[in-house]
């Protein structure tokens, strides 16, 4: 019966999607069919060289499953675009950071696999760079067992400065390499 109420439920809100909407909502985010290769270090935690006029962004990586937390290379890959282009990538709880132009941005964080509704899917977020700022974004990652299915859940939010040190100082740096 539960099983029964899932699909019903799936199949109606697959039926109230605007196809065209979504994609000019996702426009943030980059090409579909785009993998990485990721790697985490624990005992690097490098300082940016600042670039001259840019501002310094970093993604934190904060993925829960089954409310345990998942450190460095377990758990699924999500990946960042800025502006439409896929940019890196993160494995489990791990960080990485990039320099960007001032004005305003569009960023957007997705898995490259699991999650079917583009909500559960995708994440986005935009801010307005300001040079020699420095800007932080959690990326929360969750996935949920219950009643034998999987649950997932991602969101991408700003952070203070204060909280984002203390997880880029907590997490792992995540390096990458666009799969070709």
């Amino acid at each position: 019966m539960k099983v029964a109420l899932v699909l019903v439920l799936g199949a109606l809100s697959a039926c109230a999607q605007d196809p065209s909407a979504i994609s000019a909502a996702l426009a943030a985010c980059g090409p579909k069919g785009v993998r990485f290769d990721v790697r985490s270090n624990n005992g690097q935690h490098p300082a940016p060289n600042p670039e001259p006029g840019k501002a310094l962004v970093y993604v934190v990586e904060d993925q829960r499953k089954d409310l345990k937390a998942c450190i460095g290379n377990c758990g699924v890959i999500t990946k960042l675009a800025l502006d439409g282009t896929w940019i890196g990538a993160n494995r489990g709880s791990s960080y990485f950071s990039f320099f960007v132009g001032p004005g305003e941005h569009h960023l957007c964080a997705a898995w490259e696999k699991g999650a079917e509704r583009p909500q559960d899917r995708a994440s986005l977020a935009s801010f307005t760079a300001e040079p020699g700022h420095i800007y932080y974004f959690r990326v929360r990652a969750t996935v949920i067992t219950a009643i034998g299915l999987l649950f997932y859940s991602l969101d991408l939010e700003p952070m203070n400065q204060d909280e984002g040190q203390l997880l880029v100082a907590a997490s792992p740096l995540s390096t990458f390499d666009q799969k070709k």
